[in-house]
């Protein structure tokens, strides 16, 4: 049996040599390390990726820059994850690598055995599109899917009309100003059909909430 039980770790590092030294690393150190873990070792190249996977249940960044702390790479990957996410400024000591791995492991471990699957209010399946809610799904195309990702990691806040242009739809969409009202407008009919009314609420002036 491993250290720990309930997770794998998965790395996604650009430097070939530093990949297969944290893989050897962790494994040695008991952890379970294969290509579908649900926590990431990644560089910051691969971070925006891990934060708007859905299936992705902890990180760890090896970070380049003194500047890491301050960027909204970080920000987004601690409201996301809390005690789930952890970085190491390069170069570090495998020592404070293994730390990170227990304490994200950790993490994983205590969430999992207080929410189980079967729990949770909703369940968010970036590989098929779709949100499961007791029982149910809704299927989204690819463009509903990132706005409600976006939405979803920001749950409970408002989010302007500005951030979801940046965030989501960036270059695409480029002289297109009523493609957020039109996409949410899609994403209230399909929900509303499983979550019922003002899942997606309107702020004046600040953007839209979704109260899951």
């Amino acid at each position: 049996m491993g250290r720990w039980d309930k997770c794998a770790f998965s790395v996604t590092v650009s430097d070939v040599k530093l990949k297969k030294s944290a893989e050897a690393v962790l494994i040695l150190n008991g952890f379970s390390v294969h290509s579908d873990g649900d926590i990431f070792v990644c560089d910051e190249s691969h971070a925006k990726n891990v934060l708007y996977n859905a299936a992705a249940a902890g990180i760890i960044v090896l970070c380049e820059s003194d500047e890491y702390e301050k960027t909204s790479s970080h920000a987004d990957l601690q409201k996301r994850f809390g005690s789930g996410y952890a970085f190491l400024k390069r170069p570090f000591l495998y020592a404070d690598l293994i730390k990170a791995a227990d304490t994200v492991a950790s993490a994983h471990d205590i969430i999992s055995a207080e929410i189980s699957d079967a729990e949770r209010e909703a369940i968010v399946d970036r590989d098929s599109l779709t949100i499961s809610y007791k029982g149910e799904k809704v299927e989204l195309t690819e463009r509903e899917f990132e706005l409600f990702d976006y939405l979803y990691l920001h749950r409970g806040e408002a989010v302007s009309r500005g951030d979801i242009s940046e965030n989501v739809w960036g270059d695409d969409v480029s002289g297109d100003t009523n493609i957020t009202d039109v996409y949410i407008s899609y994403l209230r009919r399909k929900l509303r059909r499983v979550f019922g009314e003002g899942v997606i609420v309107s702020v004046r002036n600040k953007g839209y909430i979704l109260s899951l």
